[in-house]
């Protein structure tokens, strides 16, 4: 079972999903329930039941949104499991590797991975990331400027205006 809290910190509303003692979801949803991180959404991506309730990670992981938000935290010492194929994997293991408050482009990574010209695969790995912030997909950009974002372009430009990096 997946437990899911929805949280707002700094006036951004997240919602955070933890399966046995490890994160597998922050998203900033619409909140309906078949919307990307919705329940029955969620429900479908996790192939499991999706409750709302509480876990002792839920406080740990308010606390380290919020340094990072307030420019206090570059990063985080939270349990997280992706779930995705190999390929996903290797971009999102890449993702991980840009530091805070730099970007990569969709071609940077697929180069990075042995991926060359992988560009939109990458970008389709990048869409899928279930834990948003802690893979830090929003310093992913097009070489033509920001790109696209899975949560919206007003979530990009806060995420990286919060780490002072370039759009």
């Amino acid at each position: 079972m997946v437990t899911i809290k929805d949280l707002e910190i700094e006036g951004l509303k997240f919602r955070i999903g933890i399966r046995e003692g490890e994160i597998v979801f922050i998203g900033f949803p619409a909140y309906g329930a078949n919307e990307k991180g919705g329940v029955e959404w969620l429900e479908h991506k996790m192939n499991d039941t999706v409750k709302r309730g509480e876990d002792p990670l839920f406080s740990i992981v308010e606390k380290e949104i919020d340094e990072y938000i307030k420019g206090e935290r570059k990063v985080f010492d939270l349990p997280a499991h992706h779930y995705g194929t190999p390929f996903q994997k290797r971009v999102w293991k890449e993702i991980d590797r840009i530091p805070y408050g730099c970007t990569a482009t969709y071609s940077d990574i697929a180069r990075a991975i042995g991926c060359e010209g992988g560009y939109q695969a990458v970008g389709n790995a990048v869409g899928a990331n279930m834990i948003s912030i802690l893979t830090p997909c929003h310093r992913v950009v097009a070489k033509s400027g920001a790109g696209g974002y899975a949560w919206g372009m007003n979530i990009k430009r806060r995420l990286n205006l919060i780490e002072q990096s370039p759009l």
